[in-house]
């Protein structure tokens, strides 16, 4: 709702714009008595500018953050409907690279319900009410104390923290 208002006051103010540039070029057509036509056209284009740059502001970054959200709620989409998905799958589909999906999730685990787990070896995310029982959900390492995010350690598997390089099950 707030985009919307956000875009509807940038539209306004755009429209105010066009409107004192008209109005800028009626005046330059039929200049105020003892002015030029030049001098007529000032005020116009003054006003015109004052409205045409906050409008413009409003609207583009309204504009700007619905494709965002529009964005955000595809990308979540994509991850609820899958049990299990690949930084490289889903890269693919939105077309982005797999950093950047990466960091994607990063940002929707921490505002969304979504509860996701990296196994780091194959570079897959699950769905922590997905994971067996025996497979380990590590936050942090047992030696060093480092936090590790949340990542999947599967049964007999061994996976090494990334600082101390101890295993971390």
């Amino acid at each position: 709702m707030r985009i919307k208002i956000q875009k509807g006051i940038g539209a306004l103010f755009l429209a105010l714009a066009a409107m004192f540039g008209f109005l800028a070029i009626f005046m330059y057509l039929d200049p105020v008595e003892g002015k030029t036509a030049f001098q007529s056209l000032i005020p116009g284009l003054f006003f015109g500018a004052v409205c045409l740059v906050p409008g413009l502001w409003l609207y583009l970054g309204g504009r700007s953050a619905q494709r965002q959200r529009d964005f955000e709620e595809r990308l979540l989409g994509y991850v609820r409907g899958f049990d299990r998905f690949s930084s490289a799958e889903l890269a693919q589909k939105i077309g982005h690279t797999e950093m950047e999906v990466e960091g994607h999730i990063a940002r929707l685990s921490a505002r969304t319900d979504i509860e996701l787990v990296f196994h780091r070896p194959d570079r897959t995310w699950y769905h922590l009410n997905r994971v067996a029982e025996e497979d380990d959900v590590v936050r942090s390492c047992n030696s060093c104390g480092a936090d590790v995010g949340t990542q999947l350690v599967l049964k007999n598997e061994t996976v090494a923290c990334t600082y101390c390089g101890k295993s971390l099950t």
